[in-house]
């Protein structure tokens, strides 16, 4: 069915005496079109392909299903704290105090200016991650499938021994995507369940 068709059957919803009137019946189609957009959403559909999208075609398929490119409070670049063991390694970047000095001022400027913009791969699994998330049932056995139609085992999930926690492993190359994934939430997992990840 084009948007014509939809135009005319809205058209012929008219009552008998202004259904022979072309004012009216242009006027309802009119109305009508301005949600049909001359056919915008039927064609939209057709327009991208997942499987072969790159650049801004993934820019534009993040934004109709949740998916920035650009991360804002993400840095994947500087490391702000780490803990070191007893033996003193390895080296730690611990908490600063006030009296430090600038270097306070500049990771809060680094914490609060961060953006990541993420590539075509980071930005295709994020994609795909979201489609689970949003048109699948959560159960465990749904989750499990879905990921292995996108990612053939390379991110799989087991069952943990807490009630409340999802256990991921993920394959070394998803790292990023995954950090991002779980930085926007849009790891799919049940309602109030925690995600433990594994990389391997």
């Amino acid at each position: 069915m084009s948007y014509l068709d939809i135009l005319e059957q809205y058209a012929d919803l008219l009552v008998v005496q202004y259904r022979s009137k072309s004012k009216a019946q242009q006027t309802v189609k009119l109305l009508t079109n301005s949600s049909a957009c001359d056919g915008l959403p039927l064609a939209l559909k057709d327009a991208f392909d997942l499987r072969t999208a790159y650049g801004n075609q993934l820019t534009i398929i993040g934004k109709i299903i949740g998916v920035p490119r650009n991360i804002f409070g993400l840095d994947l670049a500087h490391v702000y704290f780490s803990v070191t063991r007893y033996s003193g390694t390895p080296a730690s970047i611990g908490f600063l105090r006030y009296t430090a000095g600038l270097s306070t001022k500049l990771i809060l400027m680094y914490a609060q200016n961060a953006n990541y913009v993420m590539s075509d791969f980071e930005m295709m699994v994020l994609i795909k991650l979201k489609i689970i998330a949003n048109t699948q049932v959560l159960t465990y056995m749904n989750i499990q499938d879905s990921l292995y139609t996108f990612f053939s085992g390379d991110i799989y999930i087991k069952k943990s021994a807490s009630l409340m926690q999802i256990d991921y492993y993920v394959a070394t190359k998803y790292k990023n995507s995954f950090t991002a994934a779980l930085f926007s939430d849009v790891v799919p997992r049940p309602m109030g369940v925690a995600i433990n990840t594994t990389y391997f």
